[in-house]
């Protein structure tokens, strides 16, 4: 992999795109790119640091600058979206973004409750009915399912609209690219969202769907301007967009396969879980603060987290990261007891 072609490649794409067009006052950040063995930025190999994790955003030099791990050939189109995608990751912490949720907290605390999901499911049903075919009346509707999601589920809610914000905002973002640059892969990738998010098993984990689901739903406040959303705020806007929405009364959706798909969820876990345990291979022991992971696809089951790719803990006065697909076994809290390799 030719990180040094690659990096020139994307920054030709990048440097045609019009930013103000994907979002009010959005602008080019730096990025880089990078491999288990070096870094290309901003025109040269740079010394490759722990800061390089995933494919984020991250502070590097005094500025925020996007990072992708590259280890193959991939879709140039795709890749610069999905580089602007970790450049508003920047752009929204360089304006004091508060809205980011506590995936941590998230992980160990939200209920995968049939009758919460039973409902989001017809949102999401919804969703797609409205990006074909807009209905005022239909479009209230999901206002009132969710409404009725917030009073009910309110930690669930509240977490999932989070995500949406900070996530959903994001892979607008990348959509928009996409329409710029590539506009059938646009469209193709606006296809695949409609049928990922209206497919019951990929509510969970929750984390991963939403970030479908709110590139939708600002589609739609955006496509029909039913709702202003280009600035930053304390609040989220699948929250606030919610105010003086009537209590819904209607019947609620039942979705009996959903009991069943919760089931399988924890048990599927717990497999993972129980066959890292026989294994034995414990890579560390003791008692350390849980600093992050993998949170994208991370599940929680019982005192115990299936973590991939890496896992960042407080190791005295410093942070440590190993890499790889770990059970994190928790003694209380986020503070680790055991870590075994899965």
């Amino acid at each position: 992999m030719n990180l040094k072609r690659t990096y020139y490649e994307l920054k030709a794409i990048i440097d045609n795109l019009d930013f103000s067009s994907l979002w009010t006052g959005f602008k080019p950040l730096k990025f880089a790119l990078y491999n288990d063995e070096e870094c290309f930025f901003n025109g040269q190999f740079i010394p490759k640091t722990d800061a390089f994790i995933a494919n984020t955003s991250i502070q590097y030099e005094g500025e925020y600058i996007a990072i992708w791990y590259l280890t193959q050939e991939v879709d140039m189109d795709i890749l610069a979206s999905k580089i602007i995608h970790e450049m508003f990751h920047g752009f929204q912490m360089l304006h004091q973004e508060s809205r980011f949720p506590d995936d941590l907290e998230a992980l160990i605390t939200y209920e995968y409750s049939k009758d919460n999901l039973s409902i989001k499911l017809t949102e999401n049903n919804l969703i797609k009915q409205l990006l074909k075919d807009f209905d005022p009346g239909q479009f209230n509707k999901l206002l009132y399912l969710r409404h009725y999601r917030l009073l009910h589920f309110p930690f669930e809610y509240l977490y999932e609209s989070a995500v949406e914000q900070i996530e959903g905002t994001a892979s607008f973002v990348e959509l928009n690219t996409l329409l710029q640059i590539a506009p059938d892969k646009y469209r193709q990738q606006i296809k695949e969202m409609v049928s990922k998010i209206t497919e019951p098993s990929n509510l969970f984990p929750i984390r991963i769907i939403s970030y479908s689901i709110g590139a939708l739903i600002f589609l739609l406040l955006k496509k029909h301007q039913l709702y202003s959303f280009e600035f930053f705020s304390d609040e989220t806007i699948t929250t606030s967009m919610l105010k003086g929405s009537p209590i819904y009364s209607d019947a609620l959706p039942i979705f009996p396969e959903m009991t069943n798909l919760v089931d399988t969820y924890f048990s599927e876990s717990a497999l993972i879980i129980e066959a890292a345990l026989s294994k034995d291979c414990c890579v560390l022991s003791g008692n350390y603060k849980l600093l992050g992971l993998n949170v994208y696809d991370a599940k929680y089951y019982k005192g115990h987290i299936i973590s991939t790719h890496f896992l960042m803990y407080q190791d005295g006065e410093s942070s440590a990261v190993i890499k790889g697909d770990f059970v994190i076994c928790l003694s209380s809290g986020k503070t680790i007891q055991k870590v075994y390799k899965i």
